[in-house]
């Protein structure tokens, strides 16, 4: 199925690599941390597709035609896999569906999560400046949202989506 593979082919791109492996929250408040980072994730992931969506609407119409796409350097048979009501014009919708953009924050997530694990050296569930340091991964800055001197696996994947899709949300 060329929209699966293609799905796939932009994944890979995006995660540039990454490998994943699932792995759990754990805490007292895993409920709400994991909403609220399952939430941050997704607006990075939209934020990307609707920047990319904007670079191909071209005369800014809110729809994609196979004419913009190909001026963009996207290949035509790239176009008729996205049109998914073969109109030959492409919505946001269709360039991003809700199961494609799930499945990449599923990845996202799930490689933030093994990232994060990784780099948890004394397994506390918390990455130190030291831990952070010694993994060149991110900046512990930039991922201690709350500045509490420790970085728990929602600020982690939080950080972690927006280097992933290039910082689109902010």
């Amino acid at each position: 199925m060329k929209r699966a593979s293609l799905s796939v082919a932009l994944l890979v791109l995006l995660l540039s690599g990454c490998g994943a492996a699932p792995t759990a929250p754990k805490g007292a408040d895993d409920a709400r941390t994991t909403a609220q980072s399952v939430a941050t994730v997704t607006k990075a992931v939209k934020a990307y597709f609707q920047a990319k969506f904007d670079m191909l609407d071209v005369d800014h119409s809110g729809l994609v035609t196979k004419a913009e796409a190909i001026s963009v350097g996207l290949d035509p048979e790239g176009f008729d896999a996205y049109d998914a009501d073969g109109n030959g014009t492409l919505t946001l919708g269709e360039f991003a569906p809700p199961h494609a953009i799930e499945a990449i924050v599923t990845t996202i997530r799930q490689t933030a999560a093994a990232e994060f694990k990784r780099m948890d050296v004394n397994g506390d569930r918390a990455l130190s400046a030291e831990e952070m340091a010694q993994a060149v991964a991110l900046p512990f800055a930039m991922c201690d949202a709350n500045r509490d001197g420790k970085v728990t696996a929602s600020e982690f994947e939080n950080a972690f989506a927006l280097v992933t899709t290039k910082g689109t949300s902010r």
